[in-house]
């Protein structure tokens, strides 16, 4: 180490201060695209039901609801998105995704329906509940831990529970195809929705058909019509 002695002995350096950090940018969350299921669950008749009875028991009613909703949502593994009002939106494929959502979506819909329609009658609820399948872009910036599914698919399905009867699960003609012939559904024809530009092809979901997926409710079904396919098989084999 050099060392300076006697007069002239220049001044010791004053540290250099450390330099001030950058400023980094807020990173902005980016959205994820991904093709969603989502299902809206609404009271049938809350506003007349807020009337009739004490607010208490207008709580109760409506947290056991919730409660119903929830439970259906849990079991087949979708994601309560979002309590509007009375209203339930959920969503099946985020953040989880399975290979067979719109059918957990429709199965869930059932069970609440069901699940309602077995409670005793004084204290019987009834409910709508739409379904539709889309792409959306995911947005994980939403108030607390919501995350918003940003794009037409959840208007369409808000739209499809509005027109639904209580008591009833009403899916679009994009979400059957997905699981077509794992319910036994009822046409309800090209239906004018408010707000849509063009009317959408809507099916009424009654029951399960008794098989867990497309593939299986394919391969049920009987062979027909394949004369010219199975001879053109037949000469390869030979």
């Amino acid at each position: 180490m050099l060392v300076w002695v006697g007069e002239g002995a220049p001044e010791p350096a004053a540290a250099s201060s450390p330099a001030a950090p950058i400023a980094a940018a807020p990173a902005l969350d980016s959205g994820e695209r991904r093709q969603l299921t989502v299902m809206f669950c609404d009271l049938v008749g809350s506003t007349e039901l807020a009337q009739r009875v004490d607010p208490e028991e207008l709580r109760e009613i409506v947290r056991e609801y919730r409660a119903v909703c929830v439970e259906a949502t849990k079991r087949f593994e979708g994601h309560v998105a979002q309590y509007l009002g009375d209203g339930v939106m959920v969503y099946f494929g985020y953040p989880q995704a399975h290979e067979d959502d719109a059918g957990r979506a429709i199965r869930a819909g059932l069970e609440i329906q069901r699940v309602l329609g077995e409670r005793p009658e004084a204290r019987r609820i009834g409910a709508r509940i739409g379904i539709h399948t889309g792409l959306v872009v995911v947005d994980p910036s939403g108030v607390g831990d919501e995350a918003l599914a940003l794009g037409p698919t959840s208007n369409l399905a808000a739209r499809i529970e509005g027109v639904a009867k209580p008591g009833s699960v009403v899916v679009s003609d994009a979400t059957l195809s997905l699981c077509r012939g794992v319910f036994l559904t009822r046409s309800l024809g090209e239906t004018a929705l408010k707000g849509i530009d063009a009317p959408v092809l809507l099916h009424e979901v009654e029951r399960s058909a008794g098989v867990r997926s497309a593939i299986a409710a394919d391969a049920a079904r009987p062979m027909v019509g394949r004369e010219r396919e199975l001879g053109h098989l037949l000469d390869r084999f030979e």
